[in-house]
């Protein structure tokens, strides 16, 4: 549960590389300005988060 945003392991740029990538692979859409980084700052939430927006 590192978080990915601390650590460095992830910026802004990288955040939405990753939510177009989401959506191309999963067809998930979360809009940048619906972001929130404290629900997508491990990797155990962003599964989490995916796998919740996927049941909607």
């Amino acid at each position: 549960d590192e978080n990915i945003f601390e650590n460095g392991l992830l910026d802004s740029l990288a955040t939405v590389q990753i939510l177009l990538n989401l959506q191309e692979e999963t067809g998930i859409q979360v809009p940048v300005s619906e972001f929130n980084r404290e629900e997508w700052d491990t990797p155990n939430k962003i599964v989490a988060k995916v796998e919740s927006l996927e049941n909607e």
